[in-house]
């Protein structure tokens, strides 16, 4: 996660690391405007983020469950696809309720903060 624009937070897939923290890379939530969602909460472990987001074009929320099991590391990003590649590890939806039956189903025991 990346602080952004008006203390706005984005995610993604580092791609340039300076020290410690991610200077630099290509986001990750699919949206066509990938600054105009923005992050309010999220939680993740070893193998899962969960996000929720705020469109700005709406202001609705939205939620996202990331697989991060995918392997990018070392792929020629201009030869590969890895977008696509970390696009097709992400499930997102409108509704809390739907989220909260998908993270159930899937035995995911994340929860946002109250």
């Amino acid at each position: 996660m990346m602080d952004w624009e008006r203390g706005n937070k984005i995610i993604v897939y580092c791609s340039r690391k300076t020290g410690r923290t991610c200077s630099g890379g290509s986001p990750v939530i699919p949206h066509e405007h990938p600054r105009e969602v923005y992050v309010k909460s999220a939680k993740a472990n070893d193998r899962w983020v969960i996000v929720k987001a705020l469109t700005t074009e709406s202001d609705k929320l939205c939620y996202y469950l990331i697989d991060k099991s995918f392997n990018i590391k070392n792929l020629d990003w201009e030869i590969v696809n890895c977008d696509s590649i970390i696009q097709s590890h992400i499930i997102s939806t409108f509704d809390s309720i739907s989220f909260e039956k998908i993270l159930k189903d899937k035995n995911i025991g994340l929860k946002f903060d109250k």
